[in-house]
């Protein structure tokens, strides 16, 4: 049917059941008036879908780049809208940290969640279903719907089993990512308008051969939708207060899956559809990921005379990076006192370094099987710079 897409062939429609089973789940948790029935019930229903999702990795083939397990039908065929699922192997291991991390956030809060337990896991079970379908979606409104899908239920979990801070936090996160999701929006509204026929598939956007101008303002929407979700300096101010406020479970999926979604997503789609783009204004953004003189004086504070001496250290080059963060290079360690800022922009660097080797890894196994148009757009990105399609090291 696609010729980007292995359709499934294990009999069930195993993406859909693993995306819309947290979702079925709550439903019942509507019915159960017992709090412990209803923290045994979703507490099941995880570690089922744990379970379900563990044969995507078993039956995934590594030999193919193309998407696996896909399903395709017909949804809003006026506009070549369609219900696409399919995962390579960047979707495969946060689908994975996805499905079994969630019956930890319950263990977790067990105890810890005490008044309107019933809503509270409800608002875990329909947060996993969007972000599982983020992940495994192929088309863009499909895509778009369950990204701002994410955003009420983690709203309300900081909000209403927040901390005593909740109403600013939650506002705050709402605030940020409501104005990144605006911005996601124009750019996926530009592609379709620019793309001819008209489509909001994804991979068929990939290696379209853009003009530079139109690429570069894509991209600087894409950066800044995805820049508040990582998120990256300066973007990075909602982060304290939501960790801080938000309720142990919430921490944890905010930790361990949400802020993964910003490098997914310049993966996804900054790296392949803007690719000139990515490589010229690499240069104007790598610079605001390094963690900068003033914000290692504030990392240490009792060293502020050689906070440039730290600044040097901290990112002296080795054999195998040209940045690489060392805790142990300030002096007075005992003093120091990591900031928010610090922390937000050595992750930062860390989530662009791995986004540039996955790049190197990915782009060795794209094969000319997969499609003219795509096999096209990596071709074009050797042509401009060589060393990104190199061989992982």
């Amino acid at each position: 049917m696609h010729d980007f897409l292995i359709m499934n062939t294990l009999g069930y429609p195993i993406l859909s059941l693993v995306v819309f089973l947290p979702l079925a789940g709550a439903i019942p948790l509507l019915i159960l008036k017992n709090d412990e029935a209803a923290k045994y019930w979703t507490l099941l229903i995880t570690l089922v879908i744990a379970l379900v999702s563990l044969p995507l990795y078993f039956k995934f083939d590594r030999t193919t780049a193309l998407y696996q397990f896909g399903e395709s039908h017909t949804w809003i065929p006026m506009w070549d809208i369609n219900y696409t699922l399919g995962i390579d192997g960047i979707s495969l291991l946060l689908i994975l940290l996805t499905t079994l991390i969630m019956p930890l956030c319950v263990l977790c809060s067990w105890r810890y969640i005490t008044e309107r337990v019933r809503p509270f896991l409800a608002c875990l079970m329909i947060m996993e279903t969007s972000m599982l379908g983020v992940f495994m979606s192929l088309d863009f409104v499909l895509f778009y719907i369950l990204w701002e899908a994410m955003l009420i239920p983690m709203f309300l979990l900081i909000a209403v089993w927040g901390g005593p801070r909740k109403v600013y936090a939650s506002i705050k996160f709402f605030l940020y990512t409501l104005a990144g999701s605006v911005m996601l929006l124009v750019a996926i509204i530009a592609l379709y308008l620019h793309n001819d026929p008209h489509s909001f598939s994804i991979p068929l956007m990939m290696g379209q051969g853009y003009s530079s101008t139109f690429q570069m303002w894509v991209f600087l929407a894409f950066f800044l939708a995805f820049a508040i979700k990582v998120p990256m300096f300066p973007f990075h101010t909602w982060l304290p207060a939501a960790h801080v406020e938000a309720p142990t479970a919430g921490s944890v999926v905010l930790a361990s899956v949400l802020l993964k979604m910003g490098t997914y997503g310049f993966l996804r789609f900054c790296l392949p559809i803007t690719p000139e783009a990515t490589i010229t204004l690499d240069g104007w953004i790598e610079p605001w990921t390094r963690p900068l003189p003033w914000a290692m004086e504030s990392a240490c504070p009792t060293i502020r005379p050689s906070a440039w001496t730290c600044w040097k250290e901290a990112r002296r080059p080795d054999s195998t990076s040209s940045w690489k963060f060392r805790p142990g290079t300030c002096s007075d360690t005992t003093q120091r006192r990591p900031r928010s800022s610090m922390k937000a922009m050595t992750f930062t660097r860390f989530g662009w370094e791995m986004a540039e080797a996955a790049l190197r890894s990915s782009t060795t196994a794209f094969s000319t099987s997969w499609s003219p148009t795509i096999s096209g757009g990596r071709a074009r990105m050797a042509t401009l710079r060589p060393s990104v399609t190199s061989s992982p090291r």
